[in-house]
């Protein structure tokens, strides 16, 4: 229950980091972390799309379910935590900023110590 709140927490971060790094791009004050961020982002989206695509053909050809392998995704995983410090850089307020940063780094690690799996 932990666990998925806690990804549920980390996700929900990397998605605020996607949507200001979309707007600073949208107003022509993006960095090159939100270039990075948007195009990461476009990646997976497009990866995403195209092996649903390629699996659902698969499955009406010969009935086959066990075409969604997650390595397929770990390369294009590094967005989260990109996304993540895409948020961080928006915040201004350095307490909180420091929090969130506490949060993104030492939460998997936290997790791990106290015996809580995190992949």
């Amino acid at each position: 229950m932990r666990r998925n709140l806690a990804r549920a927490a980390v996700l929900g971060c990397a998605l605020a980091g996607i949507a200001l790094s979309l707007r600073r791009l949208w107003r022509g004050q993006d960095a090159a972390l939100d270039v990075v961020v948007i195009a990461g982002t476009v990646a997976l989206v497009a990866t995403f799309a195209i092996h649903v695509a390629y699996s659902y053909g698969r499955h009406l050809a010969t009935g086959w379910l066990m075409d969604a392998y997650p390595r397929y995704y770990l390369p294009l995983a590094a967005i989260v935590p990109l996304a993540g410090l895409s948020l961080v850089e928006a915040i201004s307020a350095p307490r909180w900023r420091m929090a969130l940063l506490t949060f993104l780094i030492a939460g998997p690690v936290i997790f791990r110590i106290l015996g809580a799996p995190v992949g």
